[in-house]
């Protein structure tokens, strides 16, 4: 009984996940108050460390590509310049 109930969830948040995809929604990245947990009006690599990152992207090369003047703190100006690379069509 356990199983199918565990199935049915799976089955259920795949199918949630497939439809927001299909529909061309993406995940929103947070805001930069979410990240400036500490308040100071920066974003600091330990910061960044606890957001959510797309999976196979390292947290600190995803830092120094935002950090655009290698300060090793990331101001909200450079976080709204940033613009990710475009993935390769296959």
């Amino acid at each position: 009984m356990l199983n199918k109930t565990i199935i049915a969830l799976t089955l259920s948040l795949a199918c949630l996940s497939a439809n927001t995809l299909a529909k061309g929604q993406r995940p929103t990245p947070p805001s930069f108050s979410e990240m400036d947990t500490n308040g100071n009006g920066t974003v600091s690599l330990e910061e960044f460390s606890n957001t959510k990152l797309p999976p196979g992207l390292d947290a600190s090369t995803a830092f120094g590509h935002i950090d655009s003047d290698g300060n090793g703190e990331l101001s909200e100006q450079e976080v709204a310049d940033f613009k990710p690379p475009r993935r390769a069509k296959k």
